[in-house]
């Protein structure tokens, strides 16, 4: 069974929000308090001896799991230091935990054709070991590789067995492709995983729930949604993921109130720009511009922070930022462009798409989407991205397609017109 803390980055009954946020208590802090704990352990072995490989291995996934917890993305570059300071300790070959630990961090830090790069350099010197196999899914999943992400899955749960890692990459394969039945199967299995197979651990059915949870809203099954993250909640109250899945929730019902409260309760537990966007969303769309502002304004300072560094993580969410919730179109071409040279995926091909839209290059936002169509956006499960492709094809005169992809929007989704984070 694949461990979980590899797992990528890439939520009931009518649940109060309100309740949830008065709940909130000491599940994450147990968790970042035996994290703690694990991290000293690993620091205090590198620190009597620095050439200690399989510590600042260990060390760099204990960082990622941090960043999942957490969505502090100072956790990353200590994550990628510690994979770096492992490889350069013992050599790849002889090395594969440091390899593997360095692929995984040029994934979280979406360095795509890195962590390929890695994968496939690590199948060639460990051939037989499982931690190949999700190595190679994970990067070509992001690159839009999907037959290969396929095989690759395969041969993963015929090396390691199912586990809760190989349901959430199949479940992630069958949206990419418009299985909602067979995406549905595998967020179920997820579930199933992480509540038999790690009973000690309230992050995981918590964090499977949620990813359960929200499938079932991309599908515009909303009761179901609530279910799930209410389930998620009995696991960890007050998690920030939780409360971001059912502000996102709150705000499609248009329960702003209900909404902003848990983006609030959210932006207390974790730092994450895009949490910042989405309450800024939800008071724009509530009609409340002036509560907006200083939050869409903070959101932007923190993306820029990030891309000035040098962090790719937030291209994407730059791009969707100026075409949405703060406008400007050169900006969202700059980031989208960026974006694009990462990943040319059916998401990214549509965030230049957007962006050109939005900036009135009707025409060129059409080859960019037809690109996006032809990459599987035509086929795959993600609502907006078929709902921008409708709207610059009948801008570009071709209505008959573009209202063949609007029904498909609303065959996969009935409420993809409501709210959404970007994330």
């Amino acid at each position: 069974m694949a461990s979980l803390w590899r797992l990528p980055s890439h939520r009931g009954f009518v649940f109060g929000i309100a309740a949830a946020i008065a709940i909130f208590v000491s599940g994450s802090r147990a968790i970042a308090q035996a994290s703690d704990q694990t991290i000293a352990f690993y620091e205090d072995r590198l620190k009597r001896d620095p050439d200690d490989a399989v510590a600042s291995a260990r060390l760099s996934g204990e960082f990622l799991q941090r960043l999942r917890q957490s969505g502090d993305s100072r956790w990353l570059k200590r994550a990628t230091e510690a994979a770096e300071q492992s490889v350069r300790a013992v050599p790849a070959p002889q090395n594969p935990a440091g390899l593997s630990a360095r692929a995984r961090a040029h994934f979280a830090s979406h360095q795509f054709k890195d962590a390929l790069a890695d994968a496939e350099k690590f199948r060639r010197l460990h051939p037989g070991k499982a931690d190949g196999f999700e190595l190679l899914a994970d990067a070509q999943l992001e690159l839009n590789e999907l037959a290969s992400a396929r095989q690759n899955l395969d041969r993963l749960r015929d090396s390691a067995g199912e586990s809760l890692g190989w349901h959430v990459r199949m479940a992630r394969l069958a949206f990419a492709k418009g299985d909602g039945d067979e995406a549905r199967v595998h967020f179920d299995g997820a579930v199933a995983f992480a509540k038999e197979a790690f009973p000690p651990s309230k992050f995981w059915p918590a964090w499977a729930l949620v990813q359960r949870g929200g499938n079932l809203f991309a599908q515009g099954e909303w009761v179901a949604a609530e279910l799930s993250y209410a389930a998620a909640s009995d696991f960890l109250p007050g998690a920030w993921f939780i409360l971001d899945r059912m502000g996102e929730l709150r705000a499609a019902q248009g329960r702003w109130d209900e909404a902003i409260a848990a983006y609030r309760k959210a932006i207390e537990g974790c730092p994450l720009p895009w949490l910042k966007q989405a309450l800024g969303d939800v008071f724009t769309s509530a009609g409340r511009l002036e509560e907006a502002k200083p939050l869409l304004d903070a959101a932007e300072a923190d993306f820029l922070a990030s891309a000035n560094a040098g962090e790719a993580i937030f291209f994407h969410h730059l791009a969707a930022f100026y075409a949405d919730s703060k406008p400007n179109p050169v900006e969202a071409e700059n980031w989208a462009r960026k974006d694009l040279e990462i990943r040319r995926t059916p998401a990214s091909l549509d965030g230049l798409a957007w962006a050109l839209y939005r900036a009135g290059k009707f025409a060129e936002a059409a080859t960019f989407t037809r690109e996006a169509l032809a990459a599987g956006a035509a086929t795959g499960g993600d609502t907006h991205v078929l709902y921008h492709s409708a709207l610059i094809l009948l801008r570009a005169d071709e209505a008959p397609k573009g209202a063949e992809l609007m029904k498909r929007a609303a065959d996969l989704n009935p409420g993809f017109g409501a709210f959404h984070a970007h994330r």
